[in-house]
């Protein structure tokens, strides 16, 4: 059985969120998923790839605005994710904030934050997790607000699926 996580991270790579703010969006975010599993706040050292896991679709390249589609039927490797494969080589080596992706697409290079995915993902240094929330879809724009507002941050919503 799959696992599916609703990851929230700042619109803003680097900000992370005042610590003593922890514990209340955890406690707000659980009110939200009474029924999910675990809820917990990570805090990288350095910016962190924050994927979509299997729900990867498409990675949209920020120099000519093509989209590099995921096809998992397909037996060889794709550009996307040969793509994908560079950005996690980067979060794991601590060198998103300045790395660089030469695009197969148009051959340009350009700065791996700069990257947009369809089926949302990104890059942050903070993360609120819900590991299998059992939610009908996203958090609603208002519970966004009260959580952005605990923490001090507007954020985003990435769903994951591994």
């Amino acid at each position: 059985m799959s696992d599916n996580y609703l990851k929230l991270i700042p619109a803003q790579k680097d900000f992370v969120p005042k610590e003593s703010t922890h514990q209340d969006a955890i406690t707000f975010l659980e009110e939200l998923t009474p029924d999910g599993e675990e809820v917990e706040v990570e805090v990288y050292e350095s910016l962190t790839f924050i994927d979509q896991g299997q729900n990867l679709e498409e990675i949209i390249c920020p120099s000519c605005h093509n989209s590099l589609q995921q096809d998992i039927y397909s037996e060889e490797e794709t550009d996307c994710e040969k793509v994908f494969e560079k950005i996690d080589e980067q979060s794991e080596g601590g060198e998103l904030s300045h790395g660089v992706i030469e695009m197969p697409c148009c051959g340009n290079t350009v700065n791996t934050t700069d990257l947009t995915f369809k089926w949302p993902a990104g890059f942050a240094k903070f993360e609120l997790s819900a590991l299998n929330p059992e939610l009908e879809g996203l958090i609603s724009e208002g519970d966004i607000e009260k959580l952005s507002n605990i923490l001090g941050c507007k954020l985003l919503q990435v769903w994951a699926r591994y």
